[in-house]
């Protein structure tokens, strides 16, 4: 059990962005099975149950048929002892295998309910002043007063930032390098709140922001809520088949929709999560590439195995100020690229958290996109090959992570 937990923990820590380092000449002597010897049916049980635990957060597809598997051969096993001649012994393992098949149920944790639960609002920066100048200044006039606000600066050299003064706690944590994951994932580490709010930097929330946030979160078991998001040039819609994944690969956004529904995914530019479930779910995965695309939706998939409800609500709107840094200005500038690291995410997503009889329809969706974006942008063979090549990258870091 000690070897598993520490499996669990150091893959967190890889995945985190940190590095795990071994220190031989530390030793320590460890007596092997005294924890559980004199309860070996709790053993069991924990064992199966952070077993499917690593894989629900690392490998969700191992997660669900080890899940299966398991059910299947303890139901068999049971139905052998009641078959069977009776006795204490059967009896004995009967109850056992109850308390492993109890311990295999997704766990639905209650999602906090306080009138005025502290929010944190956690604000991963990178070369931005003005905008994260805009958006601190926005919190001033929200009408929702308790929360504090954590400012993850990924800027290697000291940011000449001049913090708007707010009544509520303001707090500033540096990285030495931009990691999108590694910020989200620092500035989760250093939050006290009930609820935990990631922001981008180039959004301008209205005043009615928190509210629409704490209003939201005290619906039953919902985990993780969206408000709308709105940007230049883009059309308003009304519809419900909005922030999902499709089958075969395709991204389907629709965060600018006027309407309130449960969704698959939380949309990036703003997502408060129950700091219950996040804590359950863990850290953000540094393994996404470049812009970090499909992050908040393999996390978003962590969530929902675990039972919870998402929620995409049109009580507040947010305006997205586009950026050069972000998606889009990446994407113009350099699109062999931005497109590497968008296929090597998409084939990780999916290895992570979809069937993967799948993959062949989302490898072939990939190159076709290859193909329209190399014209688009008239990039050479060799670019567009490139952009293609990031396919193989995804394998690579999924299969290495599981090592």
């Amino acid at each position: 059990m000690c070897e598993q937990t520490s499996l669990i923990k150091m893959t967190f820590f890889l995945k985190a962005g940190y590095r795990v380092v071994h220190v031989p000449a530390a030793k320590v002597i460890h007596i092997g099975g005294a924890s559980f010897s004199m309860v070996p049916a709790k053993h069991a049980a924990e064992f199966y149950r952070n077993m499917t635990a690593f894989y629900r957060r690392h490998a969700l597809r191992r997660s669900i048929w080890l899940t299966r598997l398991l059910r299947m051969l303890l139901h068999v096993k049971q139905a052998l002892l009641d078959l069977g001649a009776g006795g204490r012994s059967a009896q004995s393992k009967r109850e056992r295998s109850m308390i492993i098949l109890e311990s295999l149920r997704p766990s639905r944790l209650v999602a906090a309910r306080q009138k005025k639960p502290l929010i944190s609002v956690v604000i991963p920066t990178y070369r931005r002043p003005n905008s994260l100048k805009a958006i601190l200044t926005s919190l001033k006039t929200q009408s929702y007063k308790n929360f504090e606000v954590i400012v993850v600066d990924q800027n290697p050299r000291k940011s000449a930032v001049r913090m708007p003064k707010l009544r509520q706690r303001v707090s500033t944590v540096a990285l030495a390098k931009p990691n999108r994951s590694l910020a989200k994932n620092c500035g989760m580490a250093r939050a006290n709140g009930d609820l935990i709010l990631f922001c981008d930097d180039d959004i301008v929330p209205g005043p009615d922001f928190l509210q629409a946030h704490v209003t939201a979160h005290r619906g039953d078991q919902v985990a993780g809520v969206s408000c709308r998001t709105v940007e230049k040039d883009l059309p308003e819609i009304q519809s419900k088949n909005i922030c999902r994944v499709a089958w075969y690969g395709k991204m389907i956004a629709g965060f600018q929709s006027d309407v309130t529904c449960f969704t698959e995914t939380l949309v990036g530019g703003n997502m408060s999560i129950n700091r219950a479930a996040l804590m359950n779910a863990g850290y953000f995965d540094s393994a996404y590439a470049g812009t970090s695309i499909f992050e908040e939706q393999d996390f978003s998939e962590r969530l929902r195995a675990q039972g919870w409800k998402l929620l995409f609500t049109n009580a507040s709107t947010v305006v997205h100020n586009l950026q050069s840094t972000g998606n889009t200005g990446v994407r113009e500038r350099h699109p062999s690229e931005y497109y590497h690291d968008f296929h090597h995410n998409e084939i990780l997503y999916f290895l992570k958290n979809r069937h993967h009889l799948l993959l062949p329809f989302v490898i072939c969706f990939c190159l076709l996109r290859s193909a329209k974006q190399s014209r688009r942008y008239g990039l050479s063979f060799r670019q567009g090959l490139h952009m293609f090549m990031g396919v193989f990258d995804g394998f690579k870091s999924y299969y290495r992570s599981l090592k």
